[in-house]
């Protein structure tokens, strides 16, 4: 009776178990950076994005405000040999002890190395083009610019990692068996019809 009791309390617990958390990220377009430039006089351009690195004319009595930024990069390699140590010995012996034509040889570890770098530089730019009564009517870059709003949902979903975790862990009472796999398979379908299983990656 004692048993049973124990099984009734700790059965829904281990089902309940199956089901977890994990936290999706949900990214929504809000608007185009350089979009939102268009039609700005100049003045609002430096109070909001700064004064440019540099500026051109545009041949149009206007002008081009030129933004950039570099980043530099620098990976570092190296790789080693190392050659193993052995040695070796041989003789002839005669019957009175005395050796003739004695060989030794050694042979140490040795470990050459040697190291390499590259470096690369990649720069982002955005040109805005300033007509003749300082407002701006077109841009270039080499970025989208967009601009994204972020949101963190945490989603329940039945993972097939843990319900096969406990199964295999109330095995050690095998008469649990005939308790928790009917249950681990009629939860495991009806999360399935629900649309409730865990994506790969998605299981621990």
């Amino acid at each position: 009776m004692k048993k049973i009791i124990i099984i009734l309390i700790i059965i829904p617990l281990i089902l309940n178990s199956c089901y977890i958390n994990h936290q999706i990220v949900h990214y929504k377009f809000e608007y185009n950076a350089y979009q939102a430039c268009m039609g700005k006089s100049k003045n609002e351009i430096l109070r909001t994005i700064g004064v440019p690195n540099r500026s051109m004319s545009d041949g149009a009595g206007g002008e081009v405000l030129v933004y950039e930024n570099t980043t530099i990069t620098t990976q570092a390699y190296q790789s080693y040999v190392t050659y193993g140590a052995s040695q070796s010995a041989s003789a002839a012996v005669y019957g009175n002890g005395s050796a003739v034509g004695l060989t030794y040889g050694r042979y140490g570890q040795v470990t050459t190395g040697n190291g390499t770098s590259q470096t690369t530089a990649h720069t982002n730019y955005l040109h805005l083009f300033v007509d003749k009564n300082g407002v701006v009517y077109d841009f270039r870059s080499n970025t989208n610019g967009d601009i994204y709003s972020s949101a963190v949902n945490y989603e329940r979903c039945y993972s097939n990692f843990w319900s096969i975790y406990w199964v295999v862990l109330t095995a050690v009472f095998p008469p649990d068996l005939l308790v928790t796999v009917p249950l681990v398979i009629i939860k495991h379908h009806k999360a399935k019809k629900n649309g409730e299983i865990c994506k790969p990656g998605h299981n621990y």
